[in-house]
């Protein structure tokens, strides 16, 4: 009964905000766990993803947060970037647990060449970021590259990297931030192997920060949506497997700058 209350306030919501000319709606599709083995099922489920948001006229980009590849290899990556230049919209790549590894693997540095080679994508660092109408999309890095586990780690470069673009984007009050990685920094459950490790320095970061709205990540397997110190936070579940799913994101922006989010998991490989 939950899901279809949630799906009918996110129709109602969508109605008014097509019926509003002066609403700004940016819609996201987020795909979390694609696993890409390269196999035929796999390659299938993959095409199955990108046929349905092709066929989505409203869709305004896609966010791939990590585990885009079964294991860490270069042809793997070749041959998932190939399907996924199929999109019609542009996309953007975070990296997971399953991405690179260092020793026996493709290091981030190697990941990013084939990423730049073969796609649009024009990278530095997997810390990035884009701008839609008043949405800064910061992307954000917490994979081991030398420690490979099944947490992740935001590292002191990367707090403080993050840092700095919040404060650049607070000097203008319009701006509103939406983050998107692999490893949420809310726990599965306390003793969780998969919790990513020591998040305090990121936490006291957003708390000396009020501009970001959301936090779009995956990791767990699960579906999460939860609010914790005036921030959302979503965990998506896996694209892979006989119950994969992407997820919808609806962004509405008013004529007072005020923002709503709806989100919801859409099952796509029937």
């Amino acid at each position: 009964m939950k899901i279809y209350l949630r799906n009918f306030i996110l129709i109602i919501a969508l109605f008014i905000s097509i019926n509003t000319s002066f609403a700004k709606d940016i819609k996201i599709i987020q795909v979390s766990g694609v696993e890409f083995s390269g196999n035929n099922n796999s390659i299938e489920q993959l095409n199955k993803l990108i046929k349905s948001v092709n066929n989505d006229s409203k869709v305004d980009f896609v966010v791939f947060t990590g585990d885009n590849i079964k294991q860490s290899n270069s042809e793997l990556l070749k041959a998932f970037l190939k399907s996924v230049n199929k999109l019609k919209v542009p996309y953007y790549i975070e990296i997971g647990d399953k991405d690179c590894f260092k020793a026996g693997g493709l290091s981030k540095e190697e990941y990013i060449k084939i990423v730049n080679k073969n796609s649009k994508l024009h990278l530095k660092s997997f810390n990035y970021t884009t701008k839609k109408e008043n949405i800064v999309f910061i992307f954000l890095d917490g994979a081991k590259e030398f420690m490979p586990s099944a947490n992740g780690y935001f590292k002191n470069d990367t707090i403080a990297w993050l840092d700095k673009k919040l404060n650049k984007i607070e000097k203008n009050k319009k701006q509103k931030v939406i983050i998107f990685q692999h490893f949420p920094i809310i726990e599965l459950n306390k003793t969780s192997i998969l919790n990513t490790y020591n998040t305090d320095s990121y936490k006291k970061i957003l708390s000396e920060h009020k501009n970001v709205l959301a936090i779009f990540s995956g990791h767990f397997k699960t579906s999460v949506e939860t609010q914790k110190d005036g921030i959302l936070h979503y965990i998506t579940s896996d694209a892979s497997g006989a119950n994969a799913v992407y997820r919808e994101i609806y962004i509405i922006e008013d004529k007072k700058n005020n923002y709503e989010i709806y989100s919801i998991e859409v099952p796509y490989n029937k």
